[in-house]
């Protein structure tokens, strides 16, 4: 185990140092928040450049879809990279350290790889993980905002204030986030002479979220037809999402609880083993 773990050493070094030379400054950019190892990232992207483009548009089929929901479209291929990369990093530094931990648990040599290979498995699927939880938060907010916003419309569409206007007085409010950023878009995207359709459909397609999408349609039919029964349906589509938020919020309630159970069980079973195993192990020596 100390000749691999020399070998991934000698291995990280060579890469972060073509990696450097190659691509100084790639990721400067990147928000720590999402990407804390992002100064180490750089021997990542060395890897990256070395995987089959076929690999990589299988994988963006399967993730690309929560990268591009969380970061946006606009620099979605940027951003998908970095998700790979960041998780390549990750890899590289867990095979630092676990033929560390193998040399001082005397494991042998095949022990120790099954232990890479199955802690470099979980770094990858974790990674996933982290970024479609993150996706879910982030649509539970805008889930949180959405039956406000669609009483504001309600109200100021039914004093004949258009959709588009009554969105710039709502955004005033809205905390900063994904819809704001959006609507943010969908105005100037407006504001530059886009359609109507257009710019609601590319806003709903950012979004992703069904109850944005219905409330897009709401408003193209809007521009299309006229107001006639339009502030029905906006108290229809309010109520619906009240709904849903209520339904979330004890959803979560339920998760948080588990949350809450789970590591009070896991102590009480680590427990139970530091005090049966060496009783085993004592009865095995007396036998």
């Amino acid at each position: 185990m100390t000749i691999i773990m020399l070998g991934f050493l000698i291995l990280s070094g060579l890469l972060f140092i073509i990696g450097k030379g190659k691509y100084k400054g790639y990721y400067e950019r990147l928000p720590k928040k999402d990407f804390p190892m992002k100064d180490f990232m750089l021997m990542g992207k060395v890897i990256y450049e070395k995987i089959p483009k076929k690999l990589i548009d299988y994988y963006i089929g399967y993730i690309g879809e929560y990268v591009f929901k969380y970061y946006g479209r606009k620099e979605g291929s940027y951003y998908f990279e970095a998700h790979v990369v960041k998780k390549l990093t990750y890899i590289m530094i867990i095979n630092l350290i676990l033929p560390m931990y193998s040399v001082n648990l005397e494991t042998t040599l095949i022990q120790g790889i099954g232990m890479i290979i199955i802690a470099d498995i979980l770094v990858f699927l974790l990674g996933d993980k982290e970024l479609q939880d993150k996706c879910k938060e982030m649509d539970q907010i805008i889930m949180d905002q959405l039956p406000d916003i669609l009483d504001k419309l309600g109200i100021m569409v039914s004093v004949n204030i258009s959709p588009i206007e009554a969105f710039k007085v709502i955004i005033k409010d809205l905390p900063k986030g994904k819809l704001k950023s959006e609507i943010n878009k969908l105005l100037v995207d407006i504001e530059n002479g886009m359609d109507y359709r257009e710019a609601f459909q590319k806003f709903s397609s950012a979004m992703r979220i069904r109850e944005v999408s219905k409330l897009s349609t709401l408003i193209i039919s809007y521009y299309r037809t006229g107001s006639s029964n339009i502030i029905d349906k906006f108290d229809t589509l309010a109520i619906e999402s009240f709904m849903m938020r209520k339904r979330n919020a004890k959803i979560k309630g339920e998760q948080t609880s588990i949350k809450l159970v789970l590591p009070i069980m896991l102590f009480f079973i680590s427990l139970i083993l530091m005090i049966v195993v060496p009783g085993i192990m004592q009865i095995n020596k007396l036998i």
